[in-house]
């Protein structure tokens, strides 16, 4: 009884891995396990089973870091190389459920030339709670991945720097709003994430950046 159990599982598991190779159903799978304990409106608790399966994913990545960093060699380079940014990359859209200010901060500082538009392409699918709504075809959750923290309650720093790296690309209208905060910001750190023209213009004159406020594209 016991080994049938385990195959059964094992063959649900097997389904499971073989539909998530098609991005659509990726998708539905990654918002079912997001809403299947929390909901819109709340934020992933410690006890939910979309955290403790980051947290599952975040002790495997940590420890398959550490594992290469001791194989490194020279003719095998880990540190600073492409591959490794791409690790962080995935390190940093796992944060991005639970933390979006700091997976903004550390997904600026890897948008250089080579990953830029691989960051872009990645963040345009997803969106916040607020911008869940079901599509006219019915497959919004094929669609887009709907996190469980509202976009308007973050920061006006992280919003801008979401923005200039493409999330939820597809749901706005206009160019990202540019806060003051930002070039301030921007000012002090030692890796930018690409500033907008209007906000580095405004390093160079003194002047805060001005810009008309953007709006998200509800279908009617």
């Amino acid at each position: 009884m016991q080994s049938c159990i385990c195959r059964q599982i094992r063959w649900q598991l097997d389904r499971i891995v073989a539909a998530a190779a098609e991005p659509r159903e990726r998708r539905r799978l990654i918002n079912w396990l997001l809403r299947c304990e929390a909901s819109d409106d709340r934020a992933l608790a410690d006890g939910d089973l979309a955290k403790r399966a980051i947290a599952w994913w975040s002790e495997r990545y940590t420890d398959a870091e550490r594992q290469k960093e001791q194989q490194e060699n020279p003719l095998l380079p880990w540190r600073n190389s492409l591959a490794n940014r791409r690790w962080q990359l995935e390190r940093a859209l796992l944060q991005f459920a639970i933390d979006p200010g700091a997976a903004a901060d550390r997904l600026c500082e890897l948008a250089g030339d080579q990953l830029r538009a691989e960051i872009e392409q990645r963040l345009g699918e997803f969106v916040a709670a607020e911008h869940r709504r079901r599509n006219r075809d019915g497959d919004g959750d094929g669609q887009y991945i709907y996190l469980n923290w509202s976009f308007a309650a973050q920061p006006p720093t992280t919003r801008h720097r979401l923005r200039e790296l493409g999330f939820a690309a597809g749901l706005f209208t206009g160019g990202p709003v540019i806060p003051r905060a930002c070039c301030s910001a921007e000012r002090s750190r030692s890796t930018r994430c690409s500033p907008h023209r209007r906000c580095a213009s405004s390093h160079a004159t003194g002047r805060a950046p001005t810009a008309s406020r953007s709006a998200v594209r509800v279908p009617a």
